[in-house]
């Protein structure tokens, strides 16, 4: 179900830039610096998505459980529960966060707060690259420690990067706010100085009109 969900999506992203455009994520946009999609994007997914078949090609032929846990290949043993249990690698992080509470209703909105927070990590690149790449590094650690034993000093070290992870989102959110009400002001600026452009112009207009009547 889920594989249409995104199919429908996607056609509906699609549809709204083919209405509207893209834009920046302040949403300011510039046609006179616009690029074509074709051949500037074109080649640049292709390029991409290439590079992902072919090492997605490589991982399937010569190592297929390269990122799977030792333990898995362990013999299924009803009467015994694992001491250790890890998910995949695409949800260690998030398994890490539910891990740093003690709390495990903290823990899961803590979690889903994360999932949340994922959609509109974009804003965090406009408060630098220094936050950038403290996020980047952050959600790095988490995946790392995601895998270890819930036990010191592991855990210390997984609610530390939780707490730089979600800090460097609230200093990108704020950076966003910064930037669009700068992006406002001068908006607002610019009509006010177009307002007065014209009114000089009208007014200029009006005395060399009546200089000719004269």
């Amino acid at each position: 179900m889920l594989p249409f969900v995104l199919v429908i999506l996607v056609l509906l992203h699609f549809a709204a830039l083919h209405d509207s455009g893209s834009s920046t994520p302040l949403g300011y946009t510039v046609r006179a610096d616009a690029l074509t999609m074709y051949p500037y994007h074109i080649v640049k997914d292709i390029f991409g998505i290439l590079g992902m078949v072919i090492l997605f090609i490589f991982l399937i032929s010569y190592d297929p459980e390269v990122f799977s846990h030792p333990d898995n290949n362990m013999m299924a043993n009803t009467l015994v529960t694992p001491t250790h249990i890890v998910p995949e690698w695409y949800f260690l992080p998030y398994y890490a966060v539910l891990r740093s509470f003690p709390d495990k209703t903290t823990g899961v909105i803590a979690m889903a707060l994360t999932v949340l927070l994922s959609l509109v990590s974009s804003s965090v690149g406009l408060a630098g690259p220094a936050i950038c790449a403290i996020h980047f590094g952050a959600s790095s650690f988490l995946s790392i420690l995601g895998q270890e034993p819930a036990e010191s000093p592991y855990l210390q070290a997984t609610q530390g990067f939780v707490a730089i992870y979600f800090l460097t989102i609230l200093i990108g959110g704020l950076a966003e706010l910064y930037f669009s009400e700068q992006l406002l002001r001068n908006e607002m600026l610019k009509d006010k100085n177009k307002i007065k452009n014209e009114a000089f112009i009208r007014k200029e207009v009006l005395k060399e009109r009546n200089y000719l009547l004269s």
